[in-house]
This record gives structure tokens, C-alpha cells and sequence, in this order.
């Protein structure tokens, strides 16, 4: 079992490889990304919708996009990219803001799951019990002499003694995943490959892991094995909710109002982001939550799912743009991740759906939906939703310390 961690994850230190980074995709690619997307979904044709089969209809589009990716066409001006860590020394606080983000713009159903969800656990008889359950993130750092695990949420050590067991079934009773019968091990499998696919720097970590030098308390430098890991934590019986789209938040314990501490920006956790959502709702009337709406036109909702998929296409240029194998056929590659990013948002297996857009849908379950899909734009973004610590200056006033909020 992993040793209690220091008194802060600050007391540690790692030297990354080259690998422990993560890219966003360039602006400049949304032209082709756009026009594949929805040159699929357009394709009225008879023969199964495969790779292979598809390829010859959608190949203008994939070659514009190419275009946009020859050597040169991505460079600093074009491409928003970011590393874990500032330097190839990284204190691993630094290294809780982004990996939080990463995970949580992945899918919106994987945010829920950090900040908590209602769900039916059953046991070896079949019977089931009303429980909340909450996605726990561990970056764990292994050396010869030292074994550390902490929980990013919490930002505490790990507490393997609440997670489930592997051969658990359950199901979750919010958002997507309501009535489906799921295994343990299948989901946290799910949710692995689609953190994986739409954020790639997470890829290394959560696989075989990342070689690092690791400093830690009274131990020379060393050399180490950083991962994460995802389980799912039992946290007891959930609370009733007070509005219908509100489910007990383990997260949400500090009042948005209250002004935290002064720190810096890595410190932020789900935590902050959480606590809005309550806030947000607390100003739409009661009766509005409860309303059904449907999307009726139908040129947004293909405009919507379309990027939607860009997203998903685009997301790891970092390798696609830099594949230099002569073996590899881009335009055969290409229209593997179209179709496979069209499948993520319409197909009818898919495990997070963005197709809530062709439903009725309950106000008080588009508005959450609708912030995530704000909040994934960028970690910054859901930085600011959750609140900055800053100082203002008024006119005829002094500095005064104080949170800063961007409000949808």
C-alpha cells in the first residue's frame, strides 16, 4: 500500500522526459477538420459506413486538411500549446491544475464522475444499494526508497480502503450513463481510452507510465516512475437533492462568495469549479429547471455536432502532424479518425453522447451540459469559472484582495 504522502505534494520534485507534454489542436485545421466531418454526415450511401468504404467520398476534404498540416503549416503562431510543467523541473503541485483539466474536459459525464454521481452498487446477490460514488485521479510517484499517491481532487494521500472492488456492478443514475448496467473494470476502461484519445498527453501517464528523477524529502535524486490511475471511490449513501438537477457534491464545501486564500493559479481543483454550479442555478426559478426543451433547428444541431467531432479529430495533431513514417497512408489515417470521431458523437454505442440535442431535455440538465462544454474550451476558462484569487483596485479605494469569476 502507498505510503502517506508529505504534508504537501510541494515537499517533492520530478524531472520530466521529453513526452510529458500535451498539445491542443491549431485553429487553422477547423476548416478541414469541419468539412470531413460533415462531408460524413452527409454520405447517403448504401455500402457499411467503414473507414475503407468511406475514404473515396470524403478524401477533398481530408486533403484540405492535410494541406493546413504540411511541415510548417502548425508552428507557434497557429498551435495553442502547453506543457505540464514550465521546465524540466516540475514541483508536482504544478502538475495538479492541468492533469485535472485534461481529465475533466475529456467528456462531461468524466467531470460529473470526479465531482460525484448517485449510482445502484450491487453485490454478489444481485441486490443493489443507493450509493455516491466519485472518479479518483491518483498521480502516483514510486522510487526505490519512497511510494507516493495522492488524490488530485482532494489533494490528499489516497485512500485505497473506499474503492470499489474490480468485480463490482453498478449503475450510474445521472446524465448519459443512467440505466446502464456496467462492470468496473469496463467503465474505468471507457473512460481511460477517451481521456487518452482526446487528450493525448495523458496517454503516457495513464498507460506504462513516465521514467522521471524524482527529489524527495532527506533522499538524494533518484530515479522514479510517475502514473496516474483512475478508481472509482465509495463515499456512503448520497444526500437528497434540494433542486431536481442537483445531486449531493462532495466537492462543494466552500461558499463562492467567501474569498479563498492567496495562491497561485495551480493550486485550483475541481473543488472551485463545483461549488459555481449551485450558485449559478440558485438564480433560475425553480419552475424554469423543471421545463422540457427540444432543439428544433436542425442546421445548429448539425452545426453543433459537427464541431463536436472537429474536436475530437483535431485533438492529437501533435502526433498526426508530425508523422513522418512513408509507409503510413494520411489520407487511409484520416479517414480512420473521421469516422471514428463521428461514431464518438452520433453513434448508437457510444458511451458519452452529445445526441441529447435530437431529446427532449430537462432545463435543469442542459444548463450543467451547456457550462461544460464552456469550461472544456481551455483550463484557464474553467480556472476563472471556478474563481482566481486577484486584487482589485477601485477608484478612491485601496488594493483589496478577492476572487475573480467569469459567470456564463
Amino acid at each position: 500500500m502507498p505510503a502517506a504522502p508529505p504534508d504537501s505534494p510541494g515537499d517533492g520534485a520530478v524531472c520530466l522526459g521529453p513526452k510529458a507534454s500535451r498539445s491542443s489542436g491549431s485553429a487553422a485545421v477547423g476548416g478541414g477538420g469541419d468539412g470531413a466531418a460533415i462531408a460524413l454526415q452527409r454520405l447517403a450511401s448504401h455500402l457499411k459506413q467503414t473507414p475503407d468504404n468511406l475514404a473515396d467520398y470524403i478524401s477533398e476534404e481530408i486533403w484540405d486538411l492535410l494541406e493546413v498540416l504540411q511541415p510548417g503549416a502548425v508552428d507557434g503562431k497557429g498551435t495553442a500549446t502547453a506543457t505540464l510543467s514550465p521546465g524540466p523541473l516540475v514541483a508536482l503541485p504544478t502538475l495538479v491544475s492541468p492533469l485535472l483539466w485534461m481529465l475533466a474536459s475529456s467528456s462531461y459525464d468524466t467531470m460529473h464522475l470526479i465531482e460525484g454521481v448517485r449510482a445502484r452498487v450491487y453485490d454478489a446477490r444481485a441486490q443493489f444499494s443507493l450509493r455516491l460514488l466519485r472518479l479518483v485521479p491518483v498521480l502516483r510517484l514510486t522510487t526505490d526508497t519512497t511510494d507516493y499517491a495522492w488524490d488530485l481532487v482532494t489533494q490528499n494521500g489516497a485512500e485505497p480502503g473506499n474503492y470499489l472492488a474490480p468485480d463490482t456492478s453498478l449503475q450510474l443514475l445521472d446524465h448519459d450513463l443512467d440505466s446502464q448496467h456496467l462492470g468496473l473494470l469496463g467503465l474505468l476502461g471507457q473512460i481511460t481510452a477517451m481521456a487518452q484519445r482526446i487528450q493525448p498527453g495523458l496517454s503516457e501517464l495513464l498507460g506504462q507510465g513516465c521514467e522521471v528523477m524524482a527529489l524527495s524529502p532527506f533522499h538524494p535524486w533518484q530515479p522514479g516512475h510517475l502514473t496516474l490511475r483512475l478508481h472509482l471511490a465509495d463515499l456512503g449513501p448520497p444526500q437528497s437533492p434540494s433542486t431536481p438537477a442537483l445531486v449531493a457534491r462532495p466537492l462543494a464545501a466552500r461558499s463562492p462568495s467567501s474569498p479563498k486564500p492567496m495562491a497561485p493559479s495551480s493550486s485550483f481543483t475541481l473543488e472551485d469549479f463545483a461549488n459555481t454550479l449551485g450558485e449559478d442555478l440558485e438564480i433560475i426559478p425553480l419552475g424554469v429547471l423543471g421545463n422540457w426543451l427540444t432543439f428544433t433547428d436542425e442546421p445548429w444541431v448539425q452545426g453543433f455536432l459537427s464541431s463536436c467531432a472537429q474536436r475530437l479529430m483535431t485533438q492529437p495533431l501533435g502526433t498526426a502532424a508530425n508523422d513522418e513514417n512513408p509507409e503510413v497512408n494520411p489520407e487511409r489515417v484520416w479517414a480512420e479518425r473521421v469516422y471514428q470521431a463521428t461514431e464518438l458523437v452520433q453513434g448508437p454505442n457510444g458511451l458519452f453522447k452529445h445526441t441529447f440535442v435530437h431529446a427532449p431535455i430537462l432545463v435543469a440538465d442542459l444548463w450543467p451540459r451547456l457550462r461544460w462544454y464552456l469550461a472544456q474550451s481551455s483550463e484557464r476558462i474553467m480556472q476563472l469559472m471556478g474563481g482566481l484569487a486577484a486584487q482589485a483596485l477601485r477608484p478612491g479605494q485601496s488594493w483589496q484582495r478577492g476572487n475573480l469569476y467569469l459567470r456564463p
